[in-house]
C-alpha cells in the first residue's frame, strides 16, 4: 500500500512539473496573534489582553493550474501566542504565553489583476498545526525581573492539533526573468478549541504580513544540471591531463 501512495506521489508530482507552471520559494514576515490560551491564571484575574508580536519563515509552493487558478501548498514555522496584563493582590504582572507551531497552510489562489510584471491575488484554504513547542514568562508592569513560568502541554491540558481557515491577498512582482517578489498578508482563525477543559473559548486567531522570493522550479533544476554536467566535464578534463 505504501508503495501505491508513493508511486502515485511521484507521478502526480512529474505530471505537475511537467503540465504547470511550478515556483518555490522562502518568505518571512511578522504576526500578531491572539491564541486565548490561559496557562497559569485564572480568568477572574486577567485585567486586558493584547495581540502578540512573533515571526514566522516559510516555503511556499506555488503550482500554476490555469491563467486565473494557482495552488499554493507551504510549510511554515511560527510562534503565536498573548499577552495579559494581570492584577492580582500580590502582584500585578505581565504574562506572555507563548506557542511554537509547525503549520502546512492549503491555499487556492485566484487572480484578481494583472500588469506586465505584477500580478494581485486573493486566496484561502485551510491550514493544519502542530503545537511542537509551548512557553510561559512574565515580568512585573512597571520594573523588575523577568521570570519563566513553570508549563507543559500536559499541564495547560491543551489539544496540540489545531485547524484554521485563512484568506489573504498579496501581490507578486517579476524582478527577473521569472523570479518574482512576493509581499502577502493572510488571516488564520482557528476552528478548534486549543483547551481541552475550557468552552469554546480558546481558539487561535493571527494576522501574517510576509515578503519572500519565488523561483521557477524548473530554473532550479536546470542550475543543478548544468553545475553536474561542469564538474563532470572538469573531471573528465583532468583525468585526461
Amino acid at each position: 500500500m505504501q508503495n501505491r501512495l508513493l508511486l502515485i506521489g511521484l507521478f502526480l508530482s512529474l505530471s505537475l512539473s511537467l503540465f504547470c507552471q511550478v515556483h518555490i520559494g522562502f518568505k518571512a514576515g511578522i504576526n500578531y496573534s491572539k491564541t486565548h490560551l490561559i496557562f497559569n491564571l485564572q480568568p477572574t484575574d486577567l485585567v486586558k489582553r493584547i495581540n502578540h508580536p512573533g515571526l514566522h519563515v516559510s516555503i511556499p509552493v506555488e503550482i500554476r493550474i490555469n491563467d486565473l487558478l494557482t495552488l499554493q501548498p507551504e510549510l511554515t514555522y511560527t510562534d503565536e501566542g498573548s499577552i495579559f496584563y494581570v492584577n492580582r493582590l500580590e502582584e500585578e504582572r505581565i504574562y506572555n504565553n507563548l506557542l511554537h507551531y509547525l503549520k502546512l497552510p492549503l491555499l487556492a489562489k485566484i487572480l484578481l489583476l494583472e500588469t506586465d510584471n505584477s500580478q494581485i491575488s486573493i486566496h484561502g484554504g485551510l491550514t493544519p498545526a502542530f503545537a511542537v513547542g509551548i512557553k510561559s514568562f512574565s515580568y512585573p508592569q512597571y520594573a523588575g525581573v523577568i521570570r519563566e513560568e513553570p508549563t507543559s502541554f500536559q499541564a495547560a491540558n491543551m489539544n496540540r492539533f489545531d485547524l484554521s481557515l485563512n484568506a489573504g491577498i498579496s501581490l507578486e512582482k517579476t524582478i527577473a526573468k521569472e523570479i518574482k517578489m512576493l509581499l502577502g498578508a493572510r488571516y488564520h482563525l482557528g476552528v478548534y478549541d486549543i483547551d481541552n477543559s475550557a468552552e469554546r473559548t480558546t481558539f487561535t486567531e493571527s494576522i501574517y504580513l510576509s515578503l519572500g522570493l519565488l523561483i521557477p522550479f524548473k530554473k532550479i533544476l536546470k542550475n543543478k544540471s548544468e553545475t553536474s554536467t561542469t564538474n563532470a566535464f572538469d573531471f573528465h578534463k583532468k583525468l585526461s591531463l
